[in-house]
């Protein structure tokens, strides 16, 4: 005879464990309060949502952004057959907003265009976002004399 199991916590304390730790700074346990609340509420979009926020805030930019894209949070054409309720489109724009963020933080300019590009189709000023994010590319190899291209300088002692 196999020995009982604990249930499982209700959603709204994981939802809400979550939320505290993530307010608390605590954010490794809030990645594990909103991870496990994405898996027992099947998928919902605020729970994956609060798990990218927790990813992000860790400092995890691109994990952040598959999260928002595998959850179907950037899909474009999600919603063409039906306008999504009020709360889902409230979702999309908080996830669109958190994967530009992200991408920018990961280095990813390039992917924040076409993110807006799939978002913003036939939207005019694309080229210019474009030519911005080509111009933005982060030097392979900064200058250690360069604070402004190294994120780390080390302090010059003069000689």
């Amino acid at each position: 005879m196999a020995p009982p199991t604990a249930p499982a916590p209700p959603l709204a304390t994981l939802r809400s464990m979550s939320a505290n730790c993530l307010r608390l700074g605590q954010l490794g346990a809030a990645a594990f309060y909103a991870d496990k609340a994405l898996s027992f509420s099947d998928g919902e979009a605020a729970d994956a949502l609060a798990l990218a926020q927790a990813y992000y805030f860790q400092g995890a930019h691109l994990r952040a952004f598959q999260v928002l894209q595998r959850h179907g949070l950037l899909d474009a054409t999600a919603g063409a057959l039906a306008p999504p309720s009020p709360r889902m489109a409230a979702h999309r724009l908080q996830a669109a907003y958190l994967a530009g963020s992200a991408l920018l933080r990961g280095g990813r300019p390039e992917r924040v265009v076409a993110l807006l590009e799939a978002l913003l189709p036939g939207e005019k000023d694309l080229a210019a976002l474009r030519d911005l994010a080509a111009a933005a590319e982060p030097n392979p190899n900064p200058s250690p004399n360069n604070p402004s291209l190294n994120p780390n300088p080390s302090p010059s002692v003069p000689p």
